[in-house]
């Protein structure tokens, strides 16, 4: 089980579905992000992430954006929201759309801290 599929599963979904497209989202960004260098500003999911996935599960681009949307909607109508609020930080006014979702998933998953306490952090320094 990789460290992102883990994350998913500890929000604890009541509903069932299929998370490995998200969690595959979540390591390829990580990869794009931390090992490439790409910033974040300039990483598009449709463009530079849901081709990685589709083509890893030999599905269309166009399933796998459906499949992590669908996810994303799930993570915050099904799952333990004060987990998921660890994991993004305090203060999510509204679900997070997936292209966040999937960025702050990667930055928990190196840092093991949320997003925002990373941001807090870099802009103290």
């Amino acid at each position: 089980m990789t460290k992102s599929e883990a994350l998913i599963y500890s929000l604890q979904l009541t509903n069932g579905g299929n998370i490995r497209p998200l969690a595959l989202a979540v390591e390829y960004t990580r990869e794009l992000l931390f090992i490439r260098q790409v910033p974040m500003d300039e990483l598009r999911l449709s463009r530079d992430v849901y081709p990685l996935v589709a083509r890893t599960l030999g599905k269309s681009v166009k399933t796998i954006a459906r499949s992590i949307e669908r996810r994303t909607r799930d993570c915050w109508d099904y799952g333990d929201r004060a987990r998921l609020e660890q994991l993004i930080g305090p203060g999510a006014l509204g679900p997070p759309t997936p292209r966040n979702l999937v960025l702050y998933l990667a930055y928990y998953a190196q840092y093991g801290i949320s997003f925002y306490e990373m941001v807090d952090r870099e802009v103290k320094v």
